[in-house]
């Protein structure tokens, strides 16, 4: 039987419909093929992206435009992480480098602090840079923004295979090993005692992804399996937290952990056999619960996210990229249509159908695309450049509900639902 099927484009399945209308989904047109590693915003206005092979995206409007620099390219390596201590001065890290700028990001030097597997981090408004200070011994620098100056610490402890380290005090430090092992130590490095071990609890190829504390005694860490850990006690001792886990997923994340203004936010992608799907939670200090806030799915089938859950911002605006797409959240109205991605600029009738449905087109600018899936995300239909189509009909042999994905040519989404029968 033939029948007929609309548009619906698939931003986003909404989890609470007032929270929903605070997102958006918009093309930072640029062409990116590197996996993202690292977002960060030194003020409302200026934000950088970091990842693979040299990438530095930057914006100085908000968000609302992004291009790449050129001054950083493949030989630079992988970038992992971007901060910020001030408005001013700010670090980017590769494998072995640390770079600075001291206005703004507009210009980056090398600073090199001569540490192997080299991570950086904030404590106190402070950046600290740890790794390995050669034999795989622990080395640690704490530079101080207000002063200017970098005091020097060097363990023991060997960290040959270092994943990420925490400072949660001015003694103390938590420290993750390869697969996922957690030590703690009272004396920044020099003496280590293991806290905690994921094989135990039966995840044999754990690693970690993040490690995150909203105070000298809460803390996570998330790991690439269905794994998080909670301490309430400054990392001395560590508890499973398995509310996560989900099945039928072959790359199963608890994400990555991002404090904007003191508040914890986790972002974790997942896919399945059938879609993919993209969770961002903030974590409730009084339910010591996690409120999801936003969840977009898609039926883009085994093609995965190059950005693994990194999101930062302000107090009032969040920004976490998903391939060339950033998903943005806004506790202002929105009124630059650059961010309007209103499901009202197009409409179709009759919903639910039984046999035509009409695509009214005549508010949208210029479609380039659109796509029909079901719920599993399996493409049923596909047709581009509808440009100039102010009504269009649609007709699919399908029954059931439908996800119909309209694209216009300024790269903006819309989505609807509907049902056949």
């Amino acid at each position: 039987m033939k029948l007929f099927v609309q548009l619906i484009v698939f931003v986003s399945l909404t989890l609470s419909a007032n929270a929903q209308k605070k997102w958006r989904l918009y093309d930072m047109k640029v062409d990116v093929k590197e996996n993202y590693n690292d977002v960060f915003f030194a003020t409302d206005d200026v934000g950088f992206i970091v990842g693979d092979s040299g990438l530095v995206l930057e914006t100085r409007d908000g968000g609302k435009s992004w291009s790449k620099r050129t001054d950083f390219d493949k030989s630079f390596g992988n970038i992992r992480s971007v901060l910020f201590e001030t408005d001013s001065i700010g670090y980017l890290n590769t494998e072995d480098a640390v770079h600075k700028t001291l206005d703004m990001g507009k210009t980056w030097v090398h600073n090199g602090f001569n540490i192997y597997r080299n991570f950086i981090d904030i404590y106190k408004g402070d950046m600290y840079n740890y790794g390995d200070a050669g034999f795989g011994s622990f080395a640690l620098s704490i530079h101080s923004a207000e002063y200017d100056t970098i005091a020097y610490h060097f363990g023991f402890f060997p960290m040959y295979s270092l994943e990420r380290a925490k400072l949660t005090g001015d003694s103390t430090i938590v420290v993750i090993q390869d697969t996922g092992r957690v030590y703690y130590s009272t004396d920044l490095g020099k003496s280590i005692q293991r806290v905690f071990s994921p094989q135990d609890y039966g995840f044999v190829d754990a690693f970690s992804q993040s490690i995150e504390f909203i105070n000298s005694d809460t803390g996570f860490i998330t790991y690439n399996q269905n794994l998080q850990l909670m301490t309430i006690d400054g990392g001395q001792s560590w508890t499973v937290d398995t509310s996560l886990k989900v099945e039928n997923i072959i790359e199963p994340s608890t994400g990555v952990l991002s404090l904007v203004d003191d508040e914890l936010y986790r972002c974790y992608p997942r896919i399945s056999w059938f879609y993919r799907e993209y969770v961002v939670e903030k974590f409730n200090r009084v339910t010591s619960a996690w409120d999801h806030l936003y969840k977009e799915v898609d039926g883009f089938g085994m093609e995965g996210y190059r950005n693994k859950g990194h999101l930062h911002g302000t107090s009032k605006t969040l920004f976490t990229p998903l391939n060339n797409l950033m998903l943005y959240y806004s506790e202002d109205s929105i009124t630059s249509s650059i961010w309007n991605v209103s499901n009202e600029n197009f409409k179709l009738y009759p919903n639910p159908s039984t046999g035509k449905v009409v695509i009214d087109l005549a508010e949208v600018k210029g479609v380039e695309l659109l796509q029909v899936h079901d719920l599993r995300g399996v493409l049923i239909q596909e047709m581009k450049d509808l440009r100039g189509v102010k009504q269009y009909i649609l007709e699919v042999d399908y029954i059931g509900a439908c996800i119909l994905t309209l694209v216009d040519e300024e790269g903006r989404k819309y989505s609807k639902k509907l049902l056949i029968h």
